[in-house]
């Protein structure tokens, strides 16, 4: 809701007019402007004729409260509570935060500041002035109280927060960078926003949405969850292609917040009778069994983490608490109950081999260090291993003004003796996390890659994301032979079949969205895949690609043998779940599952 107030707002914001003034803001003009299909995703757009939707980040919102625009003078007012929202967020990374302050004992005056900046502007009702860091600017239109509700003009107040105003065919934009509205790759994309924007369907109501958690054969199996005075309740459906949804009568008071696909079987936690348990569901043979029970855990403690089939043995992280005091601990299910193996405040990774566990552990709480052990499964005896002073299993950032990152790196990898892990020398602010090798005997540690934020151990090479450049690099397992496969930033990698698959940004979109690439690791040849930001995608088991884009072609777009983007579903996508033939997804603004192939 948050982030659909704020594109509502910044849309607002775009406000010009109506009609009749310059395409672009004071004081600019057409140099070093550009299409709007290269700045889509840098720009709130918004229609002058509003159905309820607007562009922010290049997903398209639909805002639910009622709010009054009003024009005087060929200007548009916005309420003060809309630029309030406007005004409290963050406009860009490192831009800081505007923040409103009124104060109802002088209810006609606004003051908005970005300490970041080092700018605030003080507007006034009834005044033709704003003071922008106390300095007199006129305005052509002066702020206003109308219907008992400050209303502000956009267009000052838009050229106050130092942005771009632009008009295209009805469609109001703002942004940092000018718009070229001749350009032929504006027009070509302008009828497509504006379609999606003329939406005024309404999102499916949450008690309705339906997540998709599995897909067995031809069917698909999903939950719907209810609230009813403070407690939740999950429900199971079984669809099969051509058939209506079956209800699944599952035991107990399921919760399917996680669940495990381990080869026939779903499993999930279930409360019985106030006894909580760990049950697994057959889909072949449409029966339910109970794996264990938890003992005195309840999923209001905490949540369960991760369910894992090792060596023939069935192991289940449970965490108890929130994320900030709260703790893991692995147990081993022997005999229809839980023996627990380890605890850690929060478990990264664990692998075996043997008798032997190793594992991370992210101590946030208090001394990052030393995080790395292995624990002797017959007698239950741990040791750490590594250097004295390390951390693993971690990428950590520190910024110019002293913050500090972390973030996880779920890999793990043991060869031959050897454990392979990101570490980095906590004591020292300038030292990156790399790949090391550790041998297992004498513990002794190897510096293998450069600073990388995640790794990947495939068939004998390691393959890492440059910390740096975030290009993606391979090397042998002892970091010669390094070599850059693709010299772009990438992330979301995953490897199927000997190829390797990627999201590249350029930066003209919002971080955690990219075009889609493939890399052969045999011939070592880079093809671009998909024509459309993208959100996420799936390899199927057939090797078969699907993505989803947002923005003017939202929908699910399947690359054919040929390379040719196929789109399979020309609507808002809301969930997806890979699937091993084609991918299940649900929609914004329709209710049901679906596949598509």
């Amino acid at each position: 809701m948050k982030k659909q107030f704020v594109a509502w707002l910044l849309a607002i914001c775009l406000v010009a007019g109506t009609g009749g003034f310059s395409a672009y803001a004071e004081g600019e003009n057409e140099s070093g402007s550009k299409p709007l299909e290269d700045i889509f995703y840098q720009t709130v757009i918004f229609p002058f004729n509003y159905q309820g939707k607007v562009f922010i980040d290049g997903y398209k919102a639909t805002m639910y409260e009622k709010y009054e625009v009003v024009q005087r003078k060929g200007r548009v007012l916005v309420p003060i509570r809309l630029m309030g929202y406007l005004a409290s967020q963050s406009v860009k990374p490192g831009e800081g935060t505007w923040d409103v302050v009124w104060n109802p004992k002088t209810p006609d005056v606004v003051l908005i500041n970005n300490s970041a900046k080092g700018r605030s502007i003080k507007f006034t009702v009834n005044s033709k002035t704003m003071l922008v860091n106390k300095k007199p600017v006129e305005l052509e239109v002066p702020p206003q109280k109308i219907n008992g509700r400050v209303v502000l003009p956009l267009r000052d107040a838009a050229v106050a927060l130092e942005k771009q105003i632009n008009w295209l065919d009805g469609l109001i934009l703002i942004g940092d960078t000018p718009l070229d509205v001749k350009h032929a790759r504006t027009l070509s994309i302008k009828d497509a926003v504006k379609a999606e924007l003329a939406d005024s369907r309404k999102p499916v109501d949450y008690e309705k949405t339906l997540t998709p958690i599995a897909k067995n054969g031809s069917s698909i199996y999903y939950y719907k969850r209810s609230y009813d005075n403070n407690k939740i309740t999950d429900e199971l459906y079984r669809k099969a292609d051509g058939q209506k949804a079956k209800k699944v009568a599952v035991p107990g008071n399921p919760s399917f917040s996680f669940t495990k696909t381990l080869g026939d079987e779903l499993y999930f936690v279930s409360v019985v009778k106030d006894s909580t348990e760990l049950y697994a569901y057959s889909f072949t043979k449409n029966q339910f069994r109970k794996v264990s029970s938890l003992g005195s855990w309840n999923p209001s403690d905490g949540w369960l983490s991760d369910i894992r089939l090792i060596d023939g043995e069935l192991y289940v992280n449970l965490h108890t608490g929130d994320n900030t005091i709260g703790s893991d601990t692995l147990y081993r299910v022997e005999k229809g109950s839980l023996k627990e193996v380890l605890r850690a405040k929060s478990l990264i990774q664990f692998v075996k081999s043997g008798k032997a566990l190793y594992y991370t552990d992210f101590k946030f709480m208090g001394d990052p260090t030393n995080n790395l052990y292995r624990m002797d499964m017959a007698t239950g005896q741990e040791a750490p291993l590594g250097e004295p002073g390390f951390t693993y299993g971690i990428h950590r950032t520190i910024s110019d003004g002293g913050g500090v990152g972390y973030q996880y790196d779920g890999t793990l990898h043991l060869k031959d003796g050897y454990l392979y892990t990101l570490g980095y020398k906590e004591e020292d602010a300038k030292d990156q996390s790399a790949v090391y090798k550790i041998s297992l005997a004498d513990q002794t540690q190897v510096k293998l890659t450069s600073p990388a934020r995640n790794f990947w151990v495939k068939d004998d090479r390691i393959y890492f994301i440059d910390a740096q450049t975030g290009f993606l690099v391979q090397t042998d397992l002892n970091g010669e032979n390094r070599e850059v496969v693709s010299k772009k930033a990438v992330f979301q990698v995953s490897f199927h079949d000997g190829f390797i698959y990627y999201l590249v940004n350029d930066g003209s979109a919002p971080s955690e969205m990219g075009v889609l690439y493939r890399y052969d690791i045999k011939l070592a040849k880079e093809v671009k895949l998909s024509d459309l930001i993208t959100a996420s995608y799936h390899v199927d088991g057939g090797s078969d690609v699907y993505y989803v884009a947002r923005g003017y072609k939202p929908g699910v777009y399947k690359v054919d043998r040929n390379g040719r983007n196929v789109p399979l579903v020309r609507d808002n996508v809301s969930w997806t779940l890979g699937a091993d033939k084609g991918i299940v997804y649900t929609l914004e603004y329709k209710e049901g599952v679906y596949t598509a192939k």
